[in-house]
């Protein structure tokens, strides 16, 4: 009967990640698209919050199911496993579009992006060498191969940093049998 009880444990934590890491994706991609339509510094900074937000509550909610269908328990490792999940899923989808999205789906935005960069930096008082400079690491990512590792490089410190907050999502969440249970 334990077997089985672990089994449908594993069932649903995996279930619950897939839906959870599917959600987030979606959450991840709309906060990309808006970050990047988005001329303000200030609404991109909002934007990205919001994805954090996002991840945050996706991390509670999934874990408070996996509580709900576990007769209110759940261990530190089975929130981490459910996270890890939604996190792998989201950050793999939510990369992937990163990487196509200015490639072939907005060609216009790393123009934007020079745009908005020259007047922040020059609003800022920056030399004229340190904008040409900024200007120049944008202009860069037009070449996919140089895109593709900036990319991966973002998937993966992506990743740790939402790790780490899972980590305090589910230190706080779990909740354990106790011998009295």
């Amino acid at each position: 009967m334990q077997k089985e009880s672990s089994a449908e444990q594993k069932k649903l934590m995996y279930d619950l990640g897939i839906q959870g890491g599917l959600l987030l994706a979606i959450i991840s991609i709309l906060s990309t698209v808006a970050s990047n339509q988005l001329s303000n510094m200030t609404f991109k900074v909002v934007a990205g919050l919001t994805a954090l937000v996002a991840a945050i509550v996706i991390y509670i909610v999934f874990n408070k199911k996996f509580k709900a269908q576990n007769q209110g328990y759940m261990s530190f490792k089975q929130g981490m496993t459910i996270g890890t999940i939604i996190t792998a899923i989201s950050t793999f989808i939510s990369g992937i579009f990163s990487y196509i999205y200015p490639l072939y789906l907005d060609k216009g935005m790393w123009d934007r992006q020079i745009h908005s960069t020259i007047q922040t930096l020059q609003g800022y008082g920056l030399s004229e060498d340190q904008v040409d400079q900024a200007v120049q690491q944008i202009k860069n990512m037009k070449d996919p191969a140089f895109y593709a590792t900036s990319v991966l490089q973002g998937m993966l410190w992506s990743f740790i940093f939402f790790i780490a907050i899972l980590a305090i999502v589910c230190a706080i969440q779990k909740k354990q049998k106790t011998l009295l249970d």
